[in-house]
């Protein structure tokens, strides 16, 4: 992603700066004290009555972390409670109180630099945000597409379980890219691959197990460590939109064209009807490239198309087109590159899907 925001030496500074005790403090009294406790029993509400007593422990721990000498995985449990059914079986968590110290106080410092990196089309989760921003705009451009006797196509993308389907190292990698140092990733790293869950059955625990992607709910370093991911799919769509796949609406609000808009874990991306049409079927096209034979049969099998189009579909799906990648499999020191763009590797995905003269021809017959 060459369109990537970097993170800023001054971030960087604040970010690798040692913890203080007015910050601890200001993070460990900024949260409800009214909040369940996690495995340990202890709430905050615990820390902040007795913060005078220990207050030098909790600043050891804080120096010990940041120096690396402190593994967060020791207080770095959660119950899941009151789970019945097998899909509340996902990490909606009560977290320890020394943990959620921690994180709070990360969560404060990402969301201090995350505002100049994140794109200004999400609105919720960091500061100067307003999650009804979103909605908001959204609202004002169907009125004025319904005003002006306008058309245009209007894209609704939900995450499904958001939360738990992030991958841990997408987010790392992402974070790598934006900037953000070795010591600050470690630092998040720890936190979220140390976690481990505890389902509670009649109010008590019975053994922990690790977590292997997702982040939690309830952690004060989720939201905006999604906010991060979800944004790399704003960028996705807006080098679409570079490329001439989606060709954003004119809204009055905005005073220019607007391409699409964020709020939390929805994304809607805008398009005039002549361009975007084929832009939206290619950006589901290379999203469902993968998906297998079990989402091909919903997909490829209900159009009312001939059979032979349909072998022939089911053939680049498969990547069993005769192209040159394939015929490498058998031909040695067979070329590879493409004959039309002379760019990449000729597969059936770029010969079908992401070569120019491709891109170009789905253009032309939509």
């Amino acid at each position: 992603m060459d369109n990537l925001k970097q993170l800023h030496e001054e971030g960087k500074a604040d970010l690798e700066s040692h913890f203080s005790e007015e910050e601890i403090k200001r993070a460990c009294f900024g949260v409800d004290d009214d909040k369940s406790p996690g495995p340990d029993g202890f709430g905050l509400r615990f820390f902040q009555h007795f913060w005078d007593i220990v207050k030098a422990d909790i600043l050891d721990m804080f120096e010990g972390f940041f120096d690396n000498e402190f593994w967060v995985g020791c207080i770095n449990a959660s119950s899941i409670e009151e789970a019945v059914q097998i899909g509340e079986f996902r990490p909606i968590c009560l977290l320890n109180g020394c943990y959620l110290l921690i994180s709070k106080v990360l969560a404060n410092r990402m969301r201090s630099v995350c505002g100049r990196i994140v794109e200004e089309e999400q609105s919720a989760f960091l500061p100067g945000c307003n999650l009804l921003e979103g909605f908001a705009i959204t609202q004002e451009l169907i009125n004025d597409l319904h005003a002006d006797g306008r058309s245009g196509v209007i894209l609704k993308l939900d995450f499904s379980k958001a939360y738990d389907n992030v991958d841990w190292s997408f987010l790392l990698h992402l974070m790598s890219l934006h900037g953000f140092s070795i010591r600050w990733r470690r630092m998040i790293e720890q936190c979220i691959s140390s976690a481990r869950a505890s389902v509670l059955v009649n109010g008590s625990s019975f053994g922990f197990f690790p977590l292997n992607r997702g982040l939690r709910q309830g952690d004060p370093l989720s939201p905006v460590l999604f906010a991060l991911v979800a944004n790399a799919l704003c960028l996705m769509c807006k080098a679409a939109a570079t490329d001439g796949w989606i060709d954003g609406l004119a809204c009055r609000v905005r005073g220019s064209k607007l391409n699409l808009a964020q709020y939390a874990d929805d994304t809607i991306i805008f398009g005039a009807p002549e361009v975007s049409t084929m832009g939206y079927r290619w950006f589901i096209r290379n999203e469902e490239y993968n998906i297998g034979l079990a989402a091909l049969q919903s997909v490829l099998w209900k159009p009312k198309v001939p059979l032979k189009i349909k072998a022939f579909t089911l053939l680049v799906y498969q990547s069993r087109v005769l192209t040159k990648c394939y015929r490498a499999k058998w031909v040695l020191n067979a070329s590879r590159t493409c004959a039309i763009c002379m760019g990449e590797d000729e597969s059936a995905k770029h010969l079908f899907c992401t070569c120019p003269a491709a891109r170009e021809l789905w253009l032309r017959v939509s």
